[in-house]
């Protein structure tokens, strides 16, 4: 998603509106020449002057748009970084709990001799974590979009 902001932000900053701003310096000497044949009331000649006035705002606009988009996208990899600092704790205290040094397993027992409390609290936990990550990559294939 953020991909996409970035590239439509670059798309208008360098595509976009240079094209309409040569279209707004046309309209601008179309109107000149108009001002030689007739007169315009002070409703158009405000109506006139806004829209002219328009593109010297809008890069500020865009700046601001793309402020925006890198301030989410910072906090949308910092989200994205403590999420993955806290399973990578998981990971490692899953493995302390089936590390040959846990206590509470021998070194030389086989998986299929452990208690099915340990055998499922394990699936339980590395089903979690695998569910998890899933969610996890798919959030920064997104993001990477």
């Amino acid at each position: 998603m953020c991909g996409r902001c970035i590239a439509y932000m670059n798309k208008t900053e360098l595509e976009t509106l240079p094209e309409l701003e040569q279209k707004m310096n046309l309209a601008k000497r179309h109107l000149f020449l108009l001002f030689d044949f007739a007169t315009l009331s002070p409703q158009e000649i405000r109506l006139n002057s806004s829209t002219f006035s328009w593109s010297g705002h809008i890069f500020e606009v865009v700046q601001e748009c793309k402020q925006m988009i890198e301030a989410k996208m910072r906090q949308f990899q910092d989200s994205l970084r403590l999420r993955r600092e806290r399973l990578i704790e998981d990971l490692e205290s899953y493995a302390q709990q089936v590390n040959y040094r846990n206590p509470s397993i021998h070194p030389f027992i086989y998986i299929r001799q452990l208690s099915p409390y340990h055998t499922n609290t394990v699936k339980d936990k590395l089903h979690t974590y695998t569910h998890t990550h899933k969610q996890t990559n798919k959030q920064t294939n997104k993001q990477e979009k």
